[in-house]
């Protein structure tokens, strides 16, 4: 590990959740979303942590709120 930097691979969950401890919100910009993506919004639901990307894949969008919508409400975490 590089001072300040924190590697996760997607999978691993338990370094994703590392990851996702260690901030209030990520900022996901790697993609394909749909093969890297949900590895991302799982850690964030598990670790109570703000999550908002750039992606343009209205499938992944559509199947992450199907999933994720009341579990993330019910945890008060954003999910964009």
């Amino acid at each position: 590990m590089i001072e300040g930097i924190i590697i996760a691979d997607t999978v691993d969950q338990d370094s994703m959740e590392a990851m996702t401890k260690s901030c209030y919100c990520l900022l996901n910009t790697v993609g394909p979303y749909v093969k890297y993506g949900e590895a991302a919004v799982k850690a964030c639901l598990n670790t109570k942590t703000d999550y908002v990307d750039i992606n343009g894949e209205t499938g992944f969008i559509h199947d992450m709120q199907l999933k994720y919508d009341a579990e993330a409400r019910e945890k008060g975490v954003s999910i964009c």
